[in-house]
């Protein structure tokens, strides 16, 4: 009889675990089903819509060339078309009203060299970030 009962106790115990163990494997995996279904969420609301897309005619005003030339689709873009495309930039936000309430003596481009003078001489220190 003894025997019996003890027998029993160990098939509950095996069959309570068991039980225990499904539901933990299950509780996971529902886990990671939401997790993949609110990433995928979160990739689809950081698509920037099609109504964002800069016209070409700003782009040509802001970089001085047809849009085709401005995407980083090239496979070579040279020294000299570089320094071009950043000219024309920094001209173009010389010529903008928003910038030129600022009254800068230099414009942009003379602005924009100081402040990474200034940022580049005092250079933060990593102190335990990846701790």
């Amino acid at each position: 009889m003894k025997r019996s009962i003890n027998i029993l106790i160990v098939i509950a115990v095996v069959l309570f675990a068991g039980l225990f163990a499904y539901n933990m494997i299950i509780s996971r995996h529902n886990e990671e089903g939401k997790t993949e279904t609110a990433r995928k969420q979160v990739r689809e609301e950081m698509k920037p819509p099609e109504e964002l897309a800069v016209p070409s005619e700003k782009l040509v005003e802001a970089f001085g060339e047809a849009p085709a030339n401005v995407t980083t689709g090239e496979k070579q873009i040279s020294l000299e078309n570089i320094e071009r495309r950043i000219m024309a930039f920094f001209s173009y936000l010389d010529s903008q009203q928003y910038v030129s309430a600022y009254n800068l003596k230099s414009g942009t481009y003379q602005q924009f060299h100081q402040v990474m003078k200034e940022l580049s001489s005092n250079p933060p220190v990593i102190a335990g970030e990846t701790e």
